[in-house]
């Protein structure tokens, strides 16, 4: 879930800083939630589930965004060109 949610941080980030159209927006964000589904082997379906459960459950949400932060702070590191190690993370819609 972590990583998924990460991914889909980076390219809501990526589109917002292009400038683009509402309609342009909406219709270049869903193509990026298809391939990063596909990356995660998922399905929206299958996503929004667990981002459902979660969403009952705040303690665990907040988990999972102390996952999000560290995975993006990793990438924002490693496109530094610095070694870091992110944290385990255990993923609910990947088990």
């Amino acid at each position: 879930m972590a990583g998924i949610l990460a991914d889909m941080h980076l390219a809501d980030a990526g589109l917002q800083a292009r400038n683009l159209s509402p309609d342009s927006l909406r219709r270049s964000s869903a193509g990026y939630d298809d391939f990063i589904f596909e990356k995660h082997k998922t399905t929206l379906k299958e996503f929004e589930a667990s981002y459902d459960y979660y969403l009952t459950i705040p303690m665990e949400m907040d988990s999972v965004y102390i996952q999000v932060v560290d995975l993006l702070n990793t990438k924002d590191a490693k496109s530094r060109g610095i070694s870091v190690e992110p944290i385990s993370v255990k993923d609910s819609v990947n088990k």
